[in-house]
């Protein structure tokens, strides 16, 4: 599922960024790689903030629906 649908403060896992052009290269770059854990922080009208490697990162809602997310195990 994408990013957008996660809930609140519950750490997930990427799964994967379907984009393959110069969006998933900056993702990338920003720390969203597959199998890195991501937690949503807030999200308003789509665009989203989360929390990857101690940072916290803004992005639009047309980034956000590239990031594909796994629950934690």
């Amino acid at each position: 599922m994408p990013i957008t649908m996660a809930e609140i403060n519950k750490p997930m896992l990427i799964g994967k960024i379907k984009d393959k052009g110069s969006v998933k290269t900056y993702l990338e770059k920003l720390g969203f790689i597959p199998g890195c854990e991501v937690t949503l922080v807030a999200k308003q009208n789509g665009n989203i903030i989360c929390k990857i490697k101690e940072s916290r990162i803004a992005i639009n809602r047309d980034m956000a629906k590239c990031i594909l997310i796994n629950p934690k195990i």
